[in-house]
């Protein structure tokens, strides 16, 4: 599985985290959806779940769900137990996406280093927000694979 899978994966988990958390401390999804998600995303990330009909958290891509999760951040740091350290991590996750999102059409050999950075990014985030045993072991197996080439 390469990085961009893995990403995919954390996305998913990432909406059980928001989704068990906007609802556990808020109420059912109408009571959070506008003031949570749809005011904390961007002019053109609205406009994407407007024109989509986006109606989930499952519907958006990585850079919303991350958006959301920063703009909502003291309320989950709060109801989670988070450090400032998690927010340093996801925003580490952000900037990944967002290397990923502009690399050249003609590719060049991924750097090693930072391979394994970017998985033990995820790894680091994914034990901090208790994500999946699975995911977490499947990273920790990546992360152990990057490191050895």
């Amino acid at each position: 599985m390469n990085v961009s899978e893995h990403r995919r994966t954390f996305a998913r988990e990432l909406v059980t985290v928001l989704e068990t958390n906007f609802t556990e401390h808020l109420g059912s999804q109408p009571e959070w959806w506008e003031s949570h998600v749809i005011s904390q995303l961007s002019y053109g990330q609205r406009g994407q779940v407007r024109s989509r009909g986006i109606e989930r958290l499952g519907q958006l891509d990585l850079h919303a769900l991350l958006r959301v999760f920063d703009r909502n951040w003291g309320e989950l740091s709060y109801w989670c137990s988070l450090g400032n350290d998690v927010r340093t991590l996801m925003k580490g996750v952000a900037d990944q996406r967002n290397d990923s999102s502009h690399e050249a059409a003609e590719g060049t050999e991924a750097d090693p280093a930072d391979l394994y950075r970017d998985i033990d990014t995820l790894a680091r985030c994914s034990y901090a927000l208790n994500l999946s045993e699975p995911f977490q072991n499947e990273l920790a197996e990546a992360r152990t694979e990057a490191l050895a080439n």
